[in-house]
C-alpha cells in the first residue's frame, strides 16, 4: 500500500462527500491507497459516508465512542498501512489529481517528510484561485532546520504534509488527547526526528473557513478549557527548546514566536474567563517553565501586551477590577 489517508469524522454528513470526492479523483490506482475514516460517535447517522464506503472498497469507516479528534487519528494510525501519512479533515478538500507527484517528488528525494501548499477559503466556496502546479521541490533539509528558516509561520496543520509511516511508528509518535494544538504538538515532536525534509510548490488542500468546524465551535463553547491545553503546549515546547541538539536559528524562532505566543494567550485568555487565583496560578506556572516575564517578541502587537503583562502586580490589580465587575460587563470582554 502506498498511502495512507486518515480523516477523524464528526458530525459531517453535509461536507463529507466534497472531500471524498477530491480524494477519490486523483491519480493514484485506487488498489494503492486507503481512505481511513474514523466516525468519533457522531450523533448524527452518517448516512453519505457510508454510502461512499459501499460504493468504494478503497474508503474503510470505523466507528469508535466519541473521545475527540486526537483518539480518532490514533485509532486511524493503528489500521494505517500504507508507506506514507496523510492527515486532512472531512469538513475541507483537496486539488485533483496532486498526491501523485507530490509522492513521487518525495520518493524521488528519499525524503521521509513532504509539504505542499495550503490554500485557505470561504465557506461558500466561491472564486477558488487558479491552482498552482510547478511541482518545484525546495532544498533538502532536517526538519528542525525547516523551522529555523521559515521566511513566515512555520505551517502547522498536519493536511500540509505528508510523512512516511515509518518515521511516526519508529518513534512511536501519537496525538494527545487534547482538544486545541495538537497539531502542533505532534509535528513539533515530528520535526525532532525528521532528518529529510522539503517542500514542494503545488496546491494541495483548501482549508475551507466553517463557522461549524471543530476548532470554531470549541472556541464558542469550551473556552474555559484552553488553558489547559495551552499549557500541554508550552511544556512540551519547554521540553524542545532545552534540546541541546536544536539549531540556534531554530531556537530563536520558536522563542520569538510560540513561546511568546501561547505564553500571552495563556495570560490574557485567564483574564477573560477565570478567576484571579487562577490567574496568579498561570504566572507561577510560566514562572517555572521559564517563560515569565514574557519575552520580547518581533509582532509589535504581540510586544506592547507583552510589556503589560510582565507587570505583575498590574496584572493582578487588573484581575481584581474586571471580577468585580457586573456579569454582563464581563461577559463583553
Amino acid at each position: 500500500m502506498l498511502l495512507s489517508i486518515i480523516i477523524p469524522y464528526y458530525n459531517r454528513n453535509h461536507l463529507i462527500g466534497r472531500m471524498l470526492d477530491s480524494l477519490l479523483d486523483q491519480d493514484i490506482s485506487p488498489s494503492d491507497y486507503e481512505i481511513i475514516v474514523v466516525d468519533d460517535g457522531s450523533q448524527e447517522e452518517p448516512v453519505v459516508l457510508k454510502d461512499y464506503a459501499n460504493r468504494y472498497p478503497q474508503i474503510h469507516y470505523h466507528r469508535i465512542d466519541h473521545a475527540g479528534v486526537s483518539p480518532a487519528r490514533n485509532i486511524g494510525l493503528s489500521l494505517a498501512t500504507g508507506k506514507w501519512l496523510y492527515f486532512c479533515d472531512s469538513d475541507d478538500f483537496l486539488q485533483r489529481k496532486v498526491l501523485k507527484g507530490i509522492i513521487e517528488a518525495a520518493e524521488e528525494r528519499q525524503l521521509e517528510m513532504i509539504s505542499a501548499r495550503v490554500t485557505r477559503i470561504k465557506s461558500d466556496c466561491r472564486n477558488l484561485p487558479s491552482a498552482r502546479n510547478f511541482f518545484k521541490v525546495s532544498e533538502t533539509l532536517s526538519g528542525w532546520d525547516y523551522i529555523g528558516i521559515s521566511d513566515t509561520d512555520f505551517m502547522w496543520g498536519t493536511y500540509s504534509y505528508l510523512v512516511h509511516r515509518a518515521i511516526v511508528e519508529a518513534n512511536r509518535l501519537l496525538f494527545k488527547d487534547i482538544y486545541y494544538v495538537e497539531d502542533r504538538v505532534f509535528l513539533l515532536q515530528l520535526a525532532s526526528c525528521v532528518s529529510r525534509y522539503a517542500s514542494i510548490d503545488v496546491d494541495l488542500y483548501y482549508y475551507v473557513q466553517n463557522d461549524d468546524s471543530i476548532m470554531h465551535s470549541m472556541f464558542k463553547r469550551d473556552r474555559t478549557e484552553l488553558p489547559k491545553y495551552i499549557r500541554v503546549y508550552i511544556m512540551e515546547l519547554k521540553s524542545v527548546l532545552d534540546n541541546p541538539s536544536i539549531p540556534d536559528k531554530t531556537l530563536d524562532y520558536l522563542k520569538k514566536r510560540d513561546w511568546v505566543k501561547y505564553a500571552y494567550q495563556l495570560l490574557s485568555n485567564d483574564f477573560k474567563w477565570s478567576s484571579v487565583r487562577d490567574a496568579k496560578a498561570d504566572i507561577a506556572f510560566l514562572e517555572s517553565q521559564e517563560a515569565y516575564p514574557i519575552l520580547k517578541a518581533d509582532d509589535k502587537v504581540i510586544d506592547r501586551r507583552r510589556k503589560l503583562v510582565n507587570h505583575k502586580h498590574l496584572w493582578i490589580l487588573l484581575c481584581h477590577i474586571y471580577h468585580l465587575l457586573p456579569a454582563k460587563v464581563r461577559m463583553k470582554y
